[in-house]
């Protein structure tokens, strides 16, 4: 009886919420109108921020003692300061903007439910044969970290409560070997010390050698290893999921069902966040996903969470993902 009660609970809240979706759809394409334009005019910088902590850089500025002379001082602030602020504030609305949008699609999908206000780590609710999941939208580029444990080798764990393990070997990850070359031919080539470069910074630096045959050579064989892992990555996202959960910075740790979507260049070593204005693309996408979702597309996680001693036990959580691959 208790079942029957609360399961005609959930039909009217149901009902409820989808006789207001269409007022709610209705106000956020009003507030969308022009914007899918507007994000393709927004040029993409690194703004140099970390954790987004702005002050922290204000503070490294003010604090500054080294400044003697009011010329180097309105220096500092034009050539450093300001230029990273505007670069990370043009990032974060290019970020919320294409956020909000991309779950416009989601909410005016039939199978999604949702919700009229905030609710602590729920988007929407996703309705699959009957069952209402709960869901947190998470859109990310994919890591070069992941990259390199996939590439040393990934297999299904059958001892343990993680659902995958690294597999142990002498198989070297991508950033080694690009770095096996780099240092075999810096000096050779006159190439910059690769002291904070990052993969795609390695990558272009070599390419800028592609005359040389050895450098020709790796440069297509380490691509095509990307491409093939971009592919399998299609094939069996669950291991991408579940190495988001796992390997997830502890300072915005949450075991929430996630809704992923993953940005990836195909044979590309850039960063791929700003792929996340395609707004169309990844709307055809998401509604491909949707048009015919089963409960067996939605992935159950298992991992063990070590990076943080209070979050560090198993845990479980449900995920679906698309992975959204630009071939250009």
């Amino acid at each position: 009886m208790n079942c029957l009660i609360l399961t005609l609970k959930t039909q009217v809240i149901e009902q409820f919420i989808l006789e207001q979706r269409k007022k709610l759809v209705l106000e956020r394409e009003r507030e969308a109108k022009g914007l899918d334009e507007l994000l393709s005019q927004i040029p993409i910088h690194s703004a140099g921020i970390r954790d987004d902590k702005v002050d922290s850089l204000l503070k490294s500025f003010v604090r500054n003692k080294n400044i003697k002379e009011f010329q180097i001082l309105k220096s500092e602030l034009d050539n450093n300061v300001l230029i990273k602020v505007r670069n990370y504030a043009l990032w974060s609305f290019y970020n919320q903007t294409a956020n909000d949008l991309i779950e416009l699609t989601l909410i005016k999908h039939h199978n999604v439910i949702p919700t009229l206000r905030k609710i602590h780590d729920i988007d929407f609710f996703v309705k699959i044969e009957e069952k209402l999941i709960p869901f947190d939208l998470k859109i990310t580029h994919i890591s070069d970290d992941y990259f390199n444990l996939f590439s040393k080798g990934v297999q299904e764990n059958t001892d343990g409560f993680d659902d995958f393990m690294p597999i142990e070997s002498d198989n070297k990850s991508e950033i080694e070997k690009i770095k096996d070359i780099y240092k075999a031919h810096k000096k050779r080539l006159s190439l910059p010390n690769m002291g904070g470069l990052k993969t795609n910074q390695l990558i272009q630096e070599l390419k800028e050698k592609e005359g040389e045959p050895e450098i020709s050579k790796f440069l297509a064989e380490i691509t095509d290893e990307r491409k093939n892992i971009v592919i399998s990555t299609i094939e069996n996202s669950k291991i991408l999921e579940w190495w988001n959960y796992k390997y997830q910075g502890e300072r915005l740790f949450c075991n929430n069902n996630r809704f992923f979507i993953f940005l990836t260049y195909l044979d590309k070593f850039q960063d791929a966040r700003e792929l996340k204005g395609h707004i169309n693309e990844i709307s055809e996408k998401i509604n491909e996903l949707l048009n015919n979702i089963t409960l067996d597309k939605v992935n159950t996680i298992q991992y063990h969470y070590d990076k943080e001693k209070k979050y560090e036990k198993d845990y479980t959580v449900q995920a679906m993902s698309i992975v959204y691959v630009n071939e250009n």
